[in-house]
Protein backbone atom coordinates (compact mmCIF):
# COMPACT_ATOMS: atom_id res chain seq x y z
CA UNK A 1 0.00 0.00 0.00
CA UNK A 2 1.51 3.69 -0.76
CA UNK A 3 1.83 5.45 2.49
CA UNK A 4 0.36 8.66 2.80
CA UNK A 5 1.50 10.70 5.62
CA UNK A 6 -0.04 14.22 6.34
CA UNK A 7 2.13 16.86 9.01
CA UNK A 8 0.14 20.14 10.39
CA UNK A 9 2.40 23.27 10.08
CA UNK A 10 -0.57 25.30 11.71
CA UNK A 11 -4.10 25.22 12.21
CA UNK A 12 -4.36 26.54 8.61
CA UNK A 13 -1.83 25.03 6.46
CA UNK A 14 -0.57 20.99 6.54
CA UNK A 15 1.87 18.77 3.99
CA UNK A 16 1.26 15.88 2.73
CA UNK A 17 4.15 12.78 1.51
CA UNK A 18 2.69 10.04 -0.81
CA UNK A 19 5.30 7.68 -1.16
CA UNK A 20 4.80 4.86 -4.25
CA UNK A 21 6.97 1.42 -3.34
CA UNK A 22 7.73 -0.30 -6.95
CA UNK A 23 5.30 -2.73 -5.25
CA UNK A 24 2.39 -0.50 -5.57
CA UNK A 25 3.03 -0.17 -9.37
CA UNK A 26 5.03 -2.50 -10.75
CA UNK A 27 2.15 -4.96 -11.41
CA UNK A 28 -0.07 -2.22 -13.40
CA UNK A 29 3.05 -1.29 -15.03
CA UNK A 30 3.55 -4.64 -16.33
CA UNK A 31 0.11 -4.96 -17.14
CA UNK A 32 0.00 -1.68 -18.98
CA UNK A 33 3.07 -3.21 -21.38
CA UNK A 34 1.81 -6.63 -22.13
CA UNK A 35 -1.16 -4.33 -23.73
CA UNK A 36 1.53 -2.26 -26.14
CA UNK A 37 3.25 -5.67 -26.59
CA UNK A 38 -0.40 -6.99 -27.96
CA UNK A 39 -1.03 -4.05 -30.06
CA UNK A 40 2.65 -3.42 -30.89
CA UNK A 41 3.36 -4.55 -34.69
CA UNK A 42 6.85 -3.84 -35.48
CA UNK A 43 9.38 -4.47 -38.57
CA UNK A 44 10.80 -8.40 -37.66
CA UNK A 45 8.58 -9.23 -35.44
CA UNK A 46 5.02 -10.79 -35.85
CA UNK A 47 1.84 -8.86 -34.10
CA UNK A 48 2.04 -10.03 -30.29
CA UNK A 49 5.31 -10.98 -30.68
CA UNK A 50 7.71 -8.41 -30.52
CA UNK A 51 10.03 -9.45 -27.06
CA UNK A 52 9.00 -7.58 -23.99
CA UNK A 53 12.87 -5.86 -23.93
CA UNK A 54 12.05 -4.25 -26.96
CA UNK A 55 8.89 -2.88 -25.99
CA UNK A 56 10.18 -1.55 -22.54
CA UNK A 57 12.83 0.04 -24.53
CA UNK A 58 10.05 1.82 -27.02
CA UNK A 59 7.09 2.36 -24.03
CA UNK A 60 9.11 1.81 -21.05
CA UNK A 61 9.57 5.32 -19.74
CA UNK A 62 5.92 6.87 -21.13
CA UNK A 63 4.20 4.05 -19.84
CA UNK A 64 5.97 4.15 -16.40
CA UNK A 65 4.87 8.05 -16.03
CA UNK A 66 1.54 7.09 -16.92
CA UNK A 67 0.71 4.36 -14.34
CA UNK A 68 2.49 6.51 -11.43
CA UNK A 69 0.35 9.13 -12.30
CA UNK A 70 -2.92 7.46 -12.49
CA UNK A 71 -2.09 5.53 -8.73
CA UNK A 72 -1.18 8.95 -7.65
CA UNK A 73 -4.16 10.28 -8.63
CA UNK A 74 -6.20 7.48 -7.19
CA UNK A 75 -4.33 8.35 -3.80
CA UNK A 76 -5.07 11.60 -3.54
CA UNK A 77 -8.72 11.12 -4.47
CA UNK A 78 -9.15 8.58 -1.72
CA UNK A 79 -7.16 11.38 0.93
CA UNK A 80 -9.23 14.12 -0.02
CA UNK A 81 -12.85 12.02 0.06
CA UNK A 82 -11.17 10.99 3.59
CA UNK A 83 -10.59 14.34 5.19
CA UNK A 84 -13.68 17.09 5.98
CA UNK A 85 -11.59 20.09 6.17
CA UNK A 86 -9.75 20.89 3.22
CA UNK A 87 -10.21 23.96 1.07
CA UNK A 88 -9.46 24.03 -2.66
CA UNK A 89 -7.17 20.65 -2.93
CA UNK A 90 -3.84 19.43 -2.33
CA UNK A 91 -0.90 21.47 -4.76
CA UNK A 92 2.43 19.99 -5.24
CA UNK A 93 4.79 21.34 -3.05
CA UNK A 94 7.12 24.34 -3.92
CA UNK A 95 10.01 21.97 -2.66
CA UNK A 96 8.80 18.98 -5.14
CA UNK A 97 12.11 17.42 -6.98
CA UNK A 98 11.29 17.03 -10.63
CA UNK A 99 11.51 13.39 -10.96
CA UNK A 100 12.83 11.72 -14.18
CA UNK A 101 11.28 7.76 -14.01
CA UNK A 102 13.65 5.20 -14.84
CA UNK A 103 12.13 2.50 -15.66
CA UNK A 104 15.05 -0.03 -15.18
CA UNK A 105 15.51 1.12 -11.58
CA UNK A 106 11.61 0.78 -10.56
CA UNK A 107 12.51 3.33 -7.77
CA UNK A 108 9.95 4.05 -5.09
CA UNK A 109 8.84 7.71 -5.64
CA UNK A 110 7.98 10.47 -3.28
CA UNK A 111 5.81 13.22 -3.47
CA UNK A 112 4.65 16.71 -1.88
CA UNK A 113 1.96 18.29 -1.67
CA UNK A 114 0.76 21.40 0.70
CA UNK A 115 -2.77 21.52 1.88
CA UNK A 116 -5.26 24.33 3.16
CA UNK A 117 -7.37 23.63 6.18
CA UNK A 118 -10.76 24.81 7.34
CA UNK A 119 -10.09 27.13 10.40
CA UNK A 120 -12.46 25.67 13.61
CA UNK A 121 -14.72 27.63 14.72
CA UNK A 122 -18.16 28.05 16.55
CA UNK A 123 -21.00 30.45 15.07
CA UNK A 124 -21.08 33.61 17.10
CA UNK A 125 -24.03 36.10 16.71
CA UNK A 126 -27.39 33.79 16.73
CA UNK A 127 -27.39 34.48 20.58
CA UNK A 128 -26.98 38.82 20.68
CA UNK A 129 -29.87 41.27 20.88
CA UNK A 130 -29.37 42.42 17.72
CA UNK A 131 -32.67 43.07 15.43
CA UNK A 132 -33.21 42.00 12.38
CA UNK A 133 -35.52 44.22 9.67
CA UNK A 134 -38.49 42.72 7.92
CA UNK A 135 -39.83 44.34 5.13
CA UNK A 136 -43.49 44.51 4.58
CA UNK A 137 -44.33 46.13 1.03
CA UNK A 138 -47.44 48.48 0.77
CA UNK A 139 -49.58 46.53 -1.72
CA UNK A 140 -51.63 49.65 -3.15
CA UNK A 141 -54.89 49.49 -5.23
CA UNK A 142 -52.70 51.56 -8.23
CA UNK A 143 -50.59 47.99 -8.01
CA UNK A 144 -53.06 45.81 -8.31
CA UNK A 145 -54.90 47.81 -11.24
CA UNK A 146 -51.58 47.75 -13.26
CA UNK A 147 -51.54 44.05 -12.68
CA UNK A 148 -55.01 43.60 -13.82
CA UNK A 149 -54.55 45.66 -16.92
CA UNK A 150 -51.41 44.31 -17.62
CA UNK A 151 -53.28 40.95 -18.01
CA UNK A 152 -56.02 42.37 -20.41
CA UNK A 153 -53.03 44.04 -22.35
CA UNK A 154 -51.63 40.78 -22.69
CA UNK A 155 -54.31 38.02 -23.01
CA UNK A 156 -56.46 40.56 -25.34
CA UNK A 157 -57.12 40.15 -29.56
CA UNK A 158 -54.08 42.29 -31.45
CA UNK A 159 -55.82 44.15 -34.50
CA UNK A 160 -54.51 46.53 -37.05
CA UNK A 161 -55.07 50.29 -36.42
CA UNK A 162 -55.14 52.49 -39.20
CA UNK A 163 -55.88 55.64 -37.61
CA UNK A 164 -52.73 57.32 -35.70
CA UNK A 165 -50.04 55.62 -33.62
CA UNK A 166 -50.21 55.23 -29.79
CA UNK A 167 -47.59 54.33 -27.34
CA UNK A 168 -48.25 50.69 -26.76
CA UNK A 169 -48.80 49.90 -30.39
CA UNK A 170 -45.93 47.59 -31.93
CA UNK A 171 -45.39 48.85 -35.58
CA UNK A 172 -43.28 47.06 -38.23
CA UNK A 173 -40.88 49.34 -40.04
CA UNK A 174 -39.63 49.02 -43.68
CA UNK A 175 -36.17 50.81 -43.69
CA UNK A 176 -33.94 51.94 -46.28
CA UNK A 177 -30.11 53.14 -46.03
CA UNK A 178 -29.96 56.91 -46.43
CA UNK A 179 -27.14 58.13 -48.36
CA UNK A 180 -26.71 61.90 -46.08
CA UNK A 181 -30.01 62.96 -44.82
CA UNK A 182 -32.69 62.22 -47.23
CA UNK A 183 -31.56 60.59 -50.13
CA UNK A 184 -32.30 57.11 -50.28
CA UNK A 185 -28.59 55.03 -51.21
CA UNK A 186 -28.43 52.79 -54.02
CA UNK A 187 -27.66 49.45 -53.12
CA UNK A 188 -27.60 50.19 -49.61
CA UNK A 189 -28.75 48.29 -46.41
CA UNK A 190 -32.24 47.17 -46.30
CA UNK A 191 -34.25 45.36 -44.04
CA UNK A 192 -37.54 45.05 -41.79
CA UNK A 193 -38.26 44.71 -38.12
CA UNK A 194 -40.62 45.25 -35.43
CA UNK A 195 -40.62 47.91 -32.18
CA UNK A 196 -43.01 49.11 -29.60
CA UNK A 197 -43.29 52.57 -29.48
CA UNK A 198 -42.80 52.99 -26.03
CA UNK A 199 -39.75 51.39 -26.24
CA UNK A 200 -38.04 54.09 -28.50
CA UNK A 201 -35.05 55.58 -26.45
CA UNK A 202 -35.17 59.10 -27.88
CA UNK A 203 -38.34 60.86 -26.76
CA UNK A 204 -38.17 63.07 -29.20
CA UNK A 205 -38.30 60.77 -32.10
CA UNK A 206 -41.33 58.65 -30.08
CA UNK A 207 -42.84 62.07 -29.75
CA UNK A 208 -42.32 62.09 -34.04
CA UNK A 209 -43.71 58.38 -34.55
CA UNK A 210 -46.59 59.31 -32.33
CA UNK A 211 -47.95 61.73 -34.59
CA UNK A 212 -47.50 59.39 -37.70
CA UNK A 213 -49.72 56.44 -38.85
CA UNK A 214 -49.33 53.55 -41.23
CA UNK A 215 -47.35 54.17 -44.56
CA UNK A 216 -46.20 57.37 -43.58
CA UNK A 217 -42.31 57.60 -43.52
CA UNK A 218 -39.58 59.35 -41.33
CA UNK A 219 -35.96 58.95 -40.50
CA UNK A 220 -34.51 56.74 -37.88
CA UNK A 221 -31.07 56.13 -36.57
CA UNK A 222 -31.30 52.63 -35.72
CA UNK A 223 -27.83 52.50 -33.24
CA UNK A 224 -29.57 53.64 -29.98
CA UNK A 225 -33.61 53.06 -31.44
CA UNK A 226 -34.04 51.38 -27.91
CA UNK A 227 -32.27 50.87 -24.56
CA UNK A 228 -30.23 47.90 -25.88
CA UNK A 229 -29.61 48.48 -28.97
CA UNK A 230 -25.82 48.76 -29.52
CA UNK A 231 -24.24 48.02 -32.91
CA UNK A 232 -24.41 44.03 -32.17
CA UNK A 233 -28.30 44.09 -31.33
CA UNK A 234 -28.57 46.50 -34.41
CA UNK A 235 -26.50 43.94 -36.70
CA UNK A 236 -28.37 40.94 -35.43
CA UNK A 237 -31.91 41.79 -35.13
CA UNK A 238 -32.45 45.04 -37.09
CA UNK A 239 -30.58 44.13 -40.12
CA UNK A 240 -30.90 40.03 -39.72
CA UNK A 241 -26.84 40.13 -40.68
CA UNK A 242 -24.71 40.08 -37.58
CA UNK A 243 -21.47 39.21 -39.67
CA UNK A 244 -22.28 42.51 -41.21
CA UNK A 245 -18.48 44.30 -41.17
CA UNK A 246 -18.22 48.34 -40.89
CA UNK A 247 -20.01 50.87 -38.69
CA UNK A 248 -23.94 51.35 -38.88
CA UNK A 249 -25.02 54.05 -41.10
CA UNK A 250 -26.19 57.11 -38.73
CA UNK A 251 -29.63 57.23 -40.55
CA UNK A 252 -32.36 54.95 -42.62
CA UNK A 253 -34.95 55.81 -44.31
CA UNK A 254 -38.30 53.97 -42.30
CA UNK A 255 -41.53 53.37 -43.59
CA UNK A 256 -44.36 52.55 -41.24
CA UNK A 257 -45.74 49.30 -43.01
CA UNK A 258 -47.83 48.02 -39.76
CA UNK A 259 -49.64 49.32 -37.53
CA UNK A 260 -50.46 46.58 -34.40
CA UNK A 261 -52.37 47.21 -31.59
CA UNK A 262 -53.89 45.45 -28.69
CA UNK A 263 -57.50 45.53 -27.68
CA UNK A 264 -57.82 44.66 -24.00
CA UNK A 265 -59.48 41.22 -23.19
CA UNK A 266 -63.06 41.68 -21.29
CA UNK A 267 -63.14 40.57 -17.62
CA UNK A 268 -65.17 37.37 -18.36
CA UNK A 269 -65.22 34.11 -16.86
CA UNK A 270 -62.95 32.80 -20.02
CA UNK A 271 -60.52 36.02 -19.21
CA UNK A 272 -60.11 34.93 -15.66
CA UNK A 273 -59.12 30.74 -16.48
CA UNK A 274 -56.76 32.19 -19.03
CA UNK A 275 -55.26 34.67 -16.56
CA UNK A 276 -55.02 32.19 -13.07
CA UNK A 277 -55.04 28.92 -14.38
CA UNK A 278 -56.33 26.45 -12.24
CA UNK A 279 -57.42 28.85 -9.66
CA UNK A 280 -61.40 29.07 -9.53
CA UNK A 281 -61.84 32.98 -10.19
CA UNK A 282 -64.94 34.21 -11.81
CA UNK A 283 -65.43 37.71 -11.29
CA UNK A 284 -63.22 41.10 -10.71
CA UNK A 285 -63.67 41.21 -6.85
CA UNK A 286 -62.31 37.48 -7.12
CA UNK A 287 -59.33 38.30 -9.02
CA UNK A 288 -58.33 41.71 -7.07
CA UNK A 289 -58.31 39.72 -3.87
CA UNK A 290 -56.03 36.90 -5.88
CA UNK A 291 -53.03 39.48 -7.44
CA UNK A 292 -52.92 40.73 -3.73
CA UNK A 293 -52.81 37.81 -2.11
CA UNK A 294 -49.97 36.82 -5.30
CA UNK A 295 -48.12 39.95 -4.97
CA UNK A 296 -47.86 40.14 -1.06
CA UNK A 297 -46.55 36.32 -1.14
CA UNK A 298 -44.11 37.74 -3.92
CA UNK A 299 -42.73 40.88 -2.20
CA UNK A 300 -42.79 38.42 1.07
CA UNK A 301 -40.27 35.93 -0.52
CA UNK A 302 -37.99 39.13 -1.49
CA UNK A 303 -38.22 40.95 1.77
CA UNK A 304 -36.68 37.06 3.43
CA UNK A 305 -33.95 37.03 1.14
CA UNK A 306 -33.10 40.55 1.64
CA UNK A 307 -33.38 39.75 5.95
CA UNK A 308 -31.11 36.53 5.01
CA UNK A 309 -28.83 38.81 3.29
CA UNK A 310 -28.92 41.05 6.69
CA UNK A 311 -28.22 37.47 8.64
CA UNK A 312 -25.50 36.89 6.86
CA UNK A 313 -23.82 40.24 7.02
CA UNK A 314 -24.12 40.12 10.71
CA UNK A 315 -22.33 36.45 10.78
CA UNK A 316 -19.62 37.62 8.91
CA UNK A 317 -19.13 40.42 11.13
CA UNK A 318 -19.37 38.53 14.10
CA UNK A 319 -17.39 35.33 12.94
CA UNK A 320 -13.85 36.74 11.90
CA UNK A 321 -12.31 33.05 10.39
CA UNK A 322 -9.05 33.21 9.35
CA UNK A 323 -7.87 31.77 6.14
CA UNK A 324 -5.29 30.12 4.41
CA UNK A 325 -4.41 32.79 2.38
CA UNK A 326 -1.27 31.92 0.54
CA UNK A 327 -2.14 28.73 -0.23
CA UNK A 328 -5.35 29.47 -1.54
CA UNK A 329 -4.09 32.15 -3.81
CA UNK A 330 -1.53 29.78 -5.44
CA UNK A 331 -4.12 27.03 -5.74
CA UNK A 332 -6.36 29.42 -7.77
CA UNK A 333 -3.52 30.45 -9.83
CA UNK A 334 -2.78 26.84 -10.76
CA UNK A 335 -6.42 25.60 -11.33
CA UNK A 336 -7.80 28.90 -13.02
CA UNK A 337 -6.14 29.76 -15.91
CA UNK A 338 -7.67 32.92 -16.56
CA UNK A 339 -6.55 34.65 -13.19
CA UNK A 340 -2.42 35.94 -13.31
CA UNK A 341 -0.96 37.57 -10.48
CA UNK A 342 -2.79 41.24 -11.53
CA UNK A 343 -6.01 40.05 -11.65
CA UNK A 344 -5.90 37.84 -8.87
CA UNK A 345 -4.93 40.72 -6.18
CA UNK A 346 -8.17 42.19 -7.38
CA UNK A 347 -10.35 39.87 -7.02
CA UNK A 348 -8.69 37.27 -4.32
CA UNK A 349 -10.54 39.72 -1.62
CA UNK A 350 -13.89 38.73 -2.66
CA UNK A 351 -13.57 35.10 -3.33
CA UNK A 352 -12.19 35.17 -0.04
CA UNK A 353 -15.02 36.74 1.66
CA UNK A 354 -17.69 34.16 -0.39
CA UNK A 355 -15.55 31.39 0.89
CA UNK A 356 -15.99 32.48 4.48
CA UNK A 357 -19.79 33.04 4.34
CA UNK A 358 -19.72 29.43 2.37
CA UNK A 359 -17.80 27.63 5.70
CA UNK A 360 -20.27 29.85 7.76
CA UNK A 361 -23.50 28.69 5.99
CA UNK A 362 -21.87 25.24 5.90
CA UNK A 363 -21.35 25.26 9.80
CA UNK A 364 -24.52 26.43 10.45
CA UNK A 365 -26.68 23.78 8.57
CA UNK A 366 -24.91 21.00 10.55
CA UNK A 367 -25.55 22.82 13.77
CA UNK A 368 -29.41 23.11 12.99
CA UNK A 369 -29.06 19.30 10.80
CA UNK A 370 -30.26 20.87 7.69
CA UNK A 371 -29.70 18.29 5.18
CA UNK A 372 -30.78 18.44 1.62
CA UNK A 373 -32.38 15.19 0.49
CA UNK A 374 -32.76 14.27 -3.81
CA UNK A 375 -37.00 14.77 -3.32
CA UNK A 376 -35.99 18.57 -1.91
CA UNK A 377 -34.23 18.92 -4.84
CA UNK A 378 -36.82 17.50 -7.23
CA UNK A 379 -39.61 19.77 -5.73
CA UNK A 380 -37.76 22.82 -6.04
CA UNK A 381 -37.19 22.25 -9.76
CA UNK A 382 -40.91 21.12 -9.89
CA UNK A 383 -41.92 24.91 -8.59
CA UNK A 384 -39.28 26.33 -10.84
CA UNK A 385 -41.23 24.59 -13.72
CA UNK A 386 -44.55 25.91 -12.69
CA UNK A 387 -43.52 29.18 -12.53
CA UNK A 388 -42.24 29.07 -16.17
CA UNK A 389 -45.50 27.81 -17.07
CA UNK A 390 -47.83 29.92 -14.99
CA UNK A 391 -50.28 30.91 -17.53
CA UNK A 392 -49.56 27.47 -19.45
CA UNK A 393 -51.41 24.44 -19.01
CA UNK A 394 -48.02 22.68 -19.31
CA UNK A 395 -47.39 24.09 -15.42
CA UNK A 396 -50.19 21.89 -14.73
CA UNK A 397 -49.37 18.31 -16.61
CA UNK A 398 -47.18 15.85 -14.66
CA UNK A 399 -45.84 14.33 -17.05
CA UNK A 400 -44.50 17.30 -18.63
CA UNK A 401 -43.02 18.50 -15.81
CA UNK A 402 -41.52 15.37 -14.47
CA UNK A 403 -39.80 15.03 -17.61
CA UNK A 404 -38.32 18.30 -17.31
CA UNK A 405 -37.43 17.73 -13.55
CA UNK A 406 -35.75 14.53 -15.04
CA UNK A 407 -33.26 16.40 -17.36
CA UNK A 408 -32.32 19.13 -14.69
CA UNK A 409 -31.19 16.32 -12.84
CA UNK A 410 -28.99 15.73 -15.10
CA UNK A 411 -27.53 19.04 -15.72
CA UNK A 412 -24.78 19.37 -12.70
CA UNK A 413 -24.71 23.44 -12.96
CA UNK A 414 -28.36 23.49 -12.39
CA UNK A 415 -28.12 21.15 -9.63
CA UNK A 416 -25.62 23.28 -7.60
CA UNK A 417 -27.51 26.06 -8.34
CA UNK A 418 -30.69 24.49 -6.76
CA UNK A 419 -29.27 22.85 -4.10
CA UNK A 420 -27.97 26.71 -2.83
CA UNK A 421 -30.93 28.09 -3.36
CA UNK A 422 -32.81 25.21 -1.21
CA UNK A 423 -30.20 25.20 1.31
CA UNK A 424 -31.01 28.85 2.05
CA UNK A 425 -34.42 27.99 2.12
CA UNK A 426 -33.80 25.59 5.00
CA UNK A 427 -31.89 27.60 6.83
CA UNK A 428 -33.91 30.72 6.60
CA UNK A 429 -36.64 28.02 7.98
CA UNK A 430 -34.71 27.07 10.37
CA UNK A 431 -32.40 29.92 11.85
CA UNK A 432 -35.06 33.07 11.42
CA UNK A 433 -37.64 31.93 13.16
CA UNK A 434 -35.63 32.32 16.32
CA UNK A 435 -34.14 35.91 15.53
CA UNK A 436 -35.52 39.33 16.87
CA UNK A 437 -37.35 40.91 14.01
CA UNK A 438 -38.89 44.41 13.40
CA UNK A 439 -41.80 44.83 11.36
CA UNK A 440 -41.09 47.43 9.19
CA UNK A 441 -43.60 48.84 6.08
CA UNK A 442 -42.45 50.43 2.97
CA UNK A 443 -43.51 51.71 -0.57
CA UNK A 444 -42.48 49.75 -3.77
CA UNK A 445 -40.11 52.12 -4.51
CA UNK A 446 -38.13 52.01 -1.10
CA UNK A 447 -38.21 48.34 -1.42
CA UNK A 448 -36.93 48.48 -4.94
CA UNK A 449 -34.07 50.61 -4.45
CA UNK A 450 -33.23 48.12 -1.46
CA UNK A 451 -33.51 45.31 -3.67
CA UNK A 452 -31.78 46.70 -6.23
CA UNK A 453 -28.60 47.57 -3.93
CA UNK A 454 -28.46 43.97 -3.01
CA UNK A 455 -28.61 42.33 -5.59
CA UNK A 456 -25.79 44.22 -7.28
CA UNK A 457 -23.84 43.80 -4.28
CA UNK A 458 -24.22 39.60 -4.89
CA UNK A 459 -24.16 40.04 -8.87
CA UNK A 460 -20.56 41.24 -8.14
CA UNK A 461 -19.60 38.48 -5.57
CA UNK A 462 -21.07 35.93 -8.03
CA UNK A 463 -19.24 37.09 -10.92
CA UNK A 464 -15.73 35.70 -8.90
CA UNK A 465 -17.45 32.76 -8.23
CA UNK A 466 -18.42 31.75 -11.84
CA UNK A 467 -14.55 32.33 -13.05
CA UNK A 468 -13.17 30.30 -11.02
Amino acid sequence: MPKVVKEEIDKLNAKLQITLEKADYETLFNKELAKYRKQAHMKGFRKGKTPMSVVKKMYGKAVLGDVINQTLQQELINFIDSEKNLLGHPISSKDQELIEFDWKEMDDYSFHFDLGLAPEFEIQGLEDDHVFTNYKVQVTEEMIDEDLANARKRLGERFDAEEDIEENDLITLEIKELDGKKKIKEEGLTSEFSVLVKDVEDKKLQKKILGKKKGDDLPIPLVGLEKSADEDFVKKNYLRNPDLEGAIPALFQATIQNVSRVKEAEMTEDFFKQFFGSEDIKDEEGARAKIKEDTEAFFNKQSEALLFRELQDHLMAQNSLELPDEFLKRWLLATNEKLNEKSLSKEYPLFAENLKWTLIKNKLAKNKEVTIEEEDLRNAFRERIKGYFASSPYGSDPSIVENMVDRMMQDQKQIEQIQEEVLSDKLFDSVVPDLTKEEKEISLKEFEEIAQKARAEAMAASSVEEEE
